[in-house]
C-alpha cells in the first residue's frame, strides 16, 4: 500500500512540475502605428516583430496587419526586445535588408519588461522606392528571355547591392536619389552592363526619385 501511495504522489508531482513550467508567466503588448513619409497613417502595411537583424529563428511572434487607422498590436508577448519593423512592398515600400536600401526605415527595438510591458511605437514607413520595369529580349528574334539575373549596385558604396531573377513580374525597386549601377545576365548571352549604354538612361547610372517611374527594353546579344 505504501507503494502505491508513494507511486500516485510521484506522479501528481511529475504532473504539477509539468504544468508549472508550462504556465504562461507575465505577458505584454506592443501596438503599433504605421505612417509614412508625411505623417499620413498606412492601412494595409504588414507588421513584424522579429528578433535582431541577421538572426534567423523559427516560429516567432505572428505579423499583424494595420486597419485604416494604421495600426495594429499583439498582446500575450513573452518578455524579450523585439525589433519591430513595418513592409508594404507591393506598394513600393521594399521589404529587403540589405545595405542596397539603406534609406529604407530602419527597425524600432522594444524591450518588453515586467515593469514596462505595454508599448506603443510610431513606425515612419519610406521613403517609396523608384520602379524600373525591364523587359529584356533577345537582340536578333526579340522574344522574351526567360528568368534573366539583374544585378544592382550602388554607385558610390560597393558593398550596397542587390540582385534578383525576373519572373513574371519584371519591376525591380530602385533606391530613391541614389545613383545605381545595373548589369543584366542570362546563360547563353552576353552580359549587358548600363556603363556600356549610356544612351539607356542618358548617363552611365541610373538615378530615380521617390516614387517615380521607369520603363526600358533591353536587347541582349548571344555569345
Amino acid at each position: 500500500m505504501l507503494r502505491v501511495i508513494s507511486s500516485i504522489a510521484f506522479a501528481f508531482l511529475i504532473i504539477a512540475t509539468s504544468a508549472g513550467a508550462q504556465s504562461p508567466g507575465p505577458r505584454g503588448r506592443i501596438t503599433v502605428k504605421v505612417v509614412d513619409q508625411q505623417g499620413e497613417p498606412v492601412p494595409a502595411a504588414t507588421v513584424k516583430f522579429g528578433p535582431p537583424p541577421g538572426t534567423i529563428i523559427v516560429g516567432g511572434v505572428p505579423d499583424c496587419v494595420t486597419d485604416a487607422a494604421g495600426t495594429c498590436s499583439r498582446k500575450n508577448l513573452p518578455m524579450d526586445t523585439y525589433y519591430v519593423r513595418a513592409v508594404k512592398p507591393y506598394d513600393v515600400y521594399p521589404d529587403l535588408p540589405s545595405e542596397f536600401y539603406s534609406r529604407q526605415s530602419k527597425p524600432i527595438p522594444v524591450a518588453v519588461t515586467r515593469g514596462d510591458p505595454d508599448h506603443k511605437v510610431l513606425f515612419k514607413l519610406g521613403p517609396k522606392a523608384g520602379t524600373l520595369k525591364l523587359n529584356v529580349l533577345d537582340q536578333t528574334s526579340g522574344v522574351a528571355i526567360n528568368n534573366p539575373a539583374v544585378f544592382l549596385r550602388n554607385a558610390f558604396s560597393p558593398k550596397a547591392w542587390i540582385s534578383m531573377n525576373l519572373r513574371d513580374d519584371s519591376t525591380v525597386l530602385i533606391p530613391p536619389g541614389d545613383d545605381v549601377l545595373i548589369e543584366i545576365y542570362a546563360a547563353k548571352y552576353q552580359p549587358w552592363k548600363l556603363v556600356d549604354h549610356p544612351e539607356v538612361a542618358g548617363g552611365q547610372v541610373l538615378r530615380l526619385e521617390s516614387g517615380e517611374k521607369r520603363e526600358w527594353t533591353i536587347r541582349i546579344k548571344h555569345k
